[in-house]
């Protein structure tokens, strides 16, 4: 068996991936820093996720709603794509 001096670690071992750890705002790998997004950044991703995960939820409800027809259905589609145009371009 060959003994590996330490912190050197095989390309091919398992214990490489464990050394990847996230701290705050960005991903440590080995001791480097790999991504480094400021705060702002990621609260802009997370709006920007729940604006799109609203949208999906509201155009699933109009689609499944039962009492509406096929127009209407289409006209609360395009009301809901409109209003996420708007808040994205907001």
């Amino acid at each position: 068996m060959r003994v590996m001096p330490a912190g050197a670690w095989p390309p091919s071992s398992p214990s490489r991936l464990a050394r990847v750890q996230a701290s705050g705002a960005g991903v440590i790998a080995h001791g480097k820093r790999l991504v480094n997004f400021p705060l702002r950044v990621i609260l802009a991703l997370v709006v920007i996720g729940a604006f799109a995960g609203v949208g999906v939820w509201g155009i699933v409800a109009v689609l499944q709603a039962k009492r509406l027809t096929e127009s209407q259905r289409m006209i609360g589609v395009g009301g809901i794509v409109v209003v996420m145009a708007l808040l994205a371009a907001w």
